[in-house]
């Protein structure tokens, strides 16, 4: 019988390696791509943004009239007809153009500070003997963590281009209302047409259409009004939304882009409705008037509950979740994409 010092060196390793592995604790095995500088992953992050908010817009429109508008009409159909015949199907995308300005910064921030915190989260879990079942060998308390401090630094950033997104959506249909007004006074004599005219010059003066009217009108302070009831909004949606887009994708990983769009609507959808009282509440206190009506977000939930009980909190859950499921979806596989030739660009370069 050959000792193992008497035999061949390549046989002698492979007991040794056996050996070794008898009695070493088991390591978690985690294969990494090329890693990728926090500058392309917010670059990344913001062109997803963009291209998934631009196919998902008259959606967002429909989700934010329901919600303002409660009474008005039977459903996300009728709204969505009701805006094009007034204002035509370029209607449906009022306040894009703030929104693309507003959306690149959030998706960057929100995408890209995740990825960051989960590759960091992941490396030092692989150098210290941690593995975890939320994806990327994370636990799910890092998950939420990194989730949850993504949506805060996204929610800091970007509450002025949310609340001048809401505020340019809304001001066509007091406009719109103060018009018909003006039309219908016309067979009610002099005084009926003075005072409605007056009243659209109010309403036109207190309900800007532009970026630079509702900026100049909030004033600096006046663009984070909300801001409690975005955290209240952003935070737990992401704590829910990235540990188990994770997850999910994880399991989905085989299908590749496909796998990455399902895991991403699915987890957006089910966290979407999941926030969708404080998304009511934040989108009243963001309209014009909002800083007037509520002090605060619990008067403000208050005065919802008293308008429509607690069915008034989920007003929109399904056209915001319709919302929020495609967006999420599209955006994060544009963010494989791109992450993806970004990668192979540096490879080449």
């Amino acid at each position: 019988v050959l000792k193992k010092a008497e035999l061949p060196p390549l046989a002698a390793n492979s007991m040794a390696a056996t050996d070794s592995a008898s009695v070493a604790p088991m390591q978690p095995v985690v294969l990494k791509k090329a890693e990728l500088p926090f500058k392309y992953k917010l670059g990344s992050g913001a062109v997803a943004g963009v291209i998934g908010t631009c196919i998902i817009y008259p959606i967002d429109t429909v989700k934010t009239y329901l919600m303002q508008n409660p009474g008005k009409y039977t459903g996300p159909i009728d709204c969505f007809k009701s805006r094009v015949r007034e204002a035509g199907v370029i209607g449906l995308y009022k306040g894009l153009p703030a929104n693309l300005i507003g959306v690149t910064p959030e998706k960057a921030i929100k995408l890209g500070v995740n990825d960051f915190l989960r590759t960091q989260c992941a490396k030092y879990n692989a150098e210290h003997g941690i593995f975890g079942n939320a994806g990327d060998g994370l636990t799910t308390l890092q998950a939420i963590a990194c989730g949850s401090t993504a949506g805060f630094a996204q929610s800091v950033a970007t509450n002025p281009m949310e609340l001048v997104k809401i505020r340019m959506q809304l001001a066509g249909l007091a406009i719109k209302a103060a018009k018909q007004e003006l039309e219908a006074a016309a067979g009610q004599g002099e005084a009926a047409v003075a005072a409605a005219t007056k009243h659209l010059a109010t309403v036109e003066a207190s309900n800007p259409t532009t970026i630079k009217g509702v900026v100049r009108r909030a004033g600096f302070f006046g663009l984070y009004h909300g801001i409690r009831a975005t955290l209240l909004r952003d935070v737990p949606f992401s704590a829910m939304f990235f540990p188990l887009y994770g997850m999910l994708n994880s399991r989905f990983s085989e299908h590749g882009l496909a796998g990455t769009m399902a895991a991403g609507c699915t987890s957006g959808f089910i966290s979407a409705v999941l926030a969708t009282p404080m998304d009511v509440i934040k989108t009243r206190m963001q309209s014009v008037g909002g800083a007037e009506r509520y002090t605060g977000v619990r008067d403000c939930a208050r005065q919802v509950y008293s308008e429509a009980g607690a069915a008034a909190f989920f007003r929109g859950w399904l056209p915001r979740g319709f919302v929020v499921a495609p967006l999420f979806g599209i955006s994060l596989m544009s963010y494989e994409i791109v992450k993806k030739v970004v990668r192979e660009h540096e490879a080449r370069a």
